[in-house]
């Protein structure tokens, strides 16, 4: 690291400065790649977010659809798939 002193010459101050420029320039390359990346891990979760509630209110359509055709007995079962289900695609969006 160049320290600064009172007492630098033209020469000495245009090299720290160019020095600090040039650090500038890459941590400005690198805050673009990192905002790039959150960037796109954002939309991806977006995306499947957005999946998980359109799959899961066409699931629970279904379940009232289902639910009207017959007595509980016959719904249990489809219920308790809809909720594993519903776990599974949980964890798995979450990776």
């Amino acid at each position: 690291m160049i320290s600064i002193s009172p007492f630098l010459n033209v020469t000495d101050a245009v090299a720290c400065f160019n020095e600090i420029n040039n650090w500038m320039i890459q941590e400005a390359k690198n805050l673009n790649e990192v905002l790039t990346c959150l960037h796109e891990k954002h939309k991806e979760y977006a995306d499947k977010i957005q999946n998980y509630i359109q799959y899961h209110s066409v699931d629970q359509a279904q379940i009232k659809r289902l639910a009207g055709l017959s007595n509980m007995h016959f719904c249990y079962p489809l219920f308790q798939w809809c909720e594993k289900a519903k776990i599974y695609m949980y964890y798995h969006l979450m990776e």
